[in-house]
């Protein structure tokens, strides 16, 4: 059945094109969004963002996930954790973007490793509180395995983020920010007679804000985790859209970088084809 333009909800239509820059986008959106919460950053660190985020999405290998992404999720949106969190949540996209990037890996020395012998990435110990607290929002632990379906991007991500706006926000702020990207770890299945993600999510949450003594009231945890799922909701929102050309538009888009040989022209074999 067809929708009338008008009945579209923010979910359903395409983002509005602005005559900005995306990088312009992303400096004004993260200095609102920092001042709304009490945060002064300075000029040059807003270009460092900005400019990070767009670099790290505007590598080839990203059809969907790429910037244009970012503001979709943000469109209509007006929570400053949300949206900068949004802005920051798939900052790495390890096995997409074949690895980390010369300035990612500098952002991220000394949180995860490759495992020569295990061939996968290794959480590594750690004694910086920051990099600690994200670690245990998301449940992982010292010389854990991670895969790119089982929270490797988003866990990275958030690290970055965590760092980055360390400088400006205090600790709930950048746990509750943690909180979001962790939401969005896609695939999770929880059988029916125990907690779902986002329940485990909350008690997380709960143990995080008792070690570190964040000060979160139980309102600001339950919020704190809706918003959360908001945000997840929102990353997967337009795969849920009535409308029959974005949501093609976007599925199509996401087969070239699941597919990398399909990135390759004149180079997909007949069994890549089968698989």
């Amino acid at each position: 059945m067809s929708i009338n333009k008008k009945q579209r909800t923010m979910k359903d239509r395409p983002p509005v094109v602005s005559k900005h820059t995306y990088i312009s986008r992303l400096f004004v959106g993260m200095q609102t969004c920092l001042e709304k919460l009490g945060a002064k950053p300075t000029l040059a660190q807003l270009e460092h963002w900005a400019i990070f985020i767009h670099e790290s999405m505007s590598i080839s290998s990203r059809n969907y996930h790429s910037v244009k992404h970012v503001f979709d999720i943000a469109d209509g949106w007006d929570d400053p954790i949300g949206l900068l969190s949004a802005y920051f949540h798939d900052c790495i996209y390890f096995n997409v973007d074949g690895g980390l990037s010369p300035c990612q890996a500098k952002m991220l020395d000394s949180v995860v490793k490759k495992d020569a012998d295990r061939k996968c990435i290794i959480v590594l110990e750690t004694d910086e509180p920051l990099v600690a607290m994200v670690e245990d929002i998301f449940g992982f632990v010292p010389k854990q395995e991670l895969s790119p379906m089982g929270g490797l991007n988003e866990f990275l991500s958030a690290v970055i983020a965590v760092r980055q706006l360390a400088p400006v926000l205090d600790r709930k702020s950048l746990a509750q920010i943690a909180c979001c990207i962790e939401a969005t770890i896609p695939f999770r299945a929880s059988k029916s007679d125990e907690p779902g993600p986002m329940d485990k999510l909350f008690e997380r949450m709960v143990a995080v804000n008792e070690k570190l003594e964040l000060g979160m009231t139980e309102e600001e945890l339950v919020l704190a985790v809706q918003r959360a799922a908001l945000l997840s909701n929102r990353d997967l929102g337009n795969f849920g859209s009535e409308d029959r050309t974005w949501f093609l538009d976007n599925t199509w888009s996401l087969l070239p970088e699941t597919n990398e040989s399909l990135r390759h022209q004149y180079l997909y074999t007949a069994k890549e084809f089968q698989h």
